[in-house]
């Protein structure tokens, strides 16, 4: 926070506020923000299959936008021709070894988990992946860019 602080004043930013909270139970009121980013979290929440839920992405304007980036497993969707126990495996494996560079690291969701869970929140996709380096990666660097409906009642989650 104290960098972001310091940014913020180097760049004569006044309207900028910090706070440390937990991103499964963000502290602001409904529809709050026009933007939420969650960088490089995702895969340190011990919730994320709540993404789907109605309350998670409830700071989120209608019309606004959330951005997700963050690290995936691997799965069909980026090692294809591999059979479901191969790709469980390599997942798992992936897993452990992040783990082990850090402690606090809960799961890496797979591309298509990423996008099932996503399309349960009814969000409206802009944006399809960030280009890789080569074919066999580019979908490592899938990031998504969504978009609330204007007509959607209910909210999705995941802000950090």
């Amino acid at each position: 926070m104290a960098e972001t602080r310091k940014l913020a004043a180097d760049r004569g930013l006044a309207n900028v506020k910090t706070l440390t909270a937990n991103a499964e139970d963000l502290p602001f009121p409904d529809a709050s923000f026009d933007l939420v980013v969650c960088r490089l979290a995702a895969h340190h929440f011990r919730k994320i299959g709540r993404i789907s839920s109605a309350r998670r992405i409830r700071v989120l304007m209608p019309g606004g936008t959330i951005g997700i980036v963050d690290n995936v497993a691997p799965d069909a969707a980026i090692v294809p021709g591999r059979t479901a126990d191969e790709l469980r495996h390599c997942a798992a494996l992936f897993n452990a070894f992040k783990k082990l560079s850090d402690p606090s690291h809960v799961r890496c969701l797979g591309l298509l988990e990423w996008k099932t869970l996503l399309r349960r929140c009814r969000l409206h996709r802009h944006a399809r992946r960030v280009p890789g380096q080569g074919d066999r990666v580019r979908d490592l660097g899938a990031a998504h860019a969504l978009e609330r409906g204007h007509d959607r009642a209910a909210h999705g989650d995941a802000a950090r």
